[in-house]
């Protein structure tokens, strides 16, 4: 049994970033637009499960306890068996990007698939929520510029993230000027 939802708890403006750039991705990668539509709507979602944890543990300033990063971690269950059992058109892909967005390839995720076991969506989203995540302001941290972001992508680029998503994510930030990166428009 899940908490109470509690909508005010989703980050909109996170969710539509995240969900513009996973297109953005997609797209530069050679993935067809219905194709990068169907991961765009999952992205959105990706954080759906958080509206069911506690607000003081979403907005606090500063480091977790282990307590609270294990509580955290809930939400990827939380969105996927919400999500699994919608209505909404695309909920497969939804409930998979939900369950599997904290994956990484080397199997340092929250549930610790490896690789290919990870879907293309989950590992698109992976790259744009974490660069979302790294240059927006947070509650317990500060942005970083873009290309401290992308530094980091590429760094652990064929470890944690997938290569070729990496490279679009670079094309798209090398055509575009940093603040389109940035805005819903990227």
């Amino acid at each position: 049994m899940h908490p109470q939802p509690n909508y005010e708890l989703f980050d909109r403006a996170h969710a539509l970033r995240v969900a513009d750039l996973t297109c953005a991705i997609a797209l530069q990668a050679g993935l067809s637009a219905r194709v990068a539509d169907r991961y765009k709507k999952a992205a959105y979602l990706h954080d759906y499960g958080k509206i069911f944890l506690p607000a003081d543990l979403l907005n606090k300033q500063g480091p977790l306890s282990d307590v609270e990063y294990e509580k955290i971690k809930e939400h990827i269950s939380y969105g996927f068996d919400s999500l699994a059992i919608s209505k909404i058109k695309g909920q497969s892909t939804c409930a998979d990007v939900a369950l599997l967005h904290h994956e990484r390839l080397n199997g340092s995720g929250y549930i610790g698939l490896r690789a290919k076991a990870i879907c293309s969506a989950a590992r698109i989203v992976a790259i744009a929520d974490v660069f979302d995540a790294m240059t927006h302001d947070r509650p317990y941290k500060k942005a970083k510029p873009v290309h401290e972001a992308l530094a980091y992508l590429t760094d652990y680029s064929g470890l944690l993230f997938d290569e070729l998503f990496v490279k679009a994510l670079i094309c798209i930030c090398k055509t575009k000027s940093t603040d389109r990166c940035l805005s819903n428009e990227a």
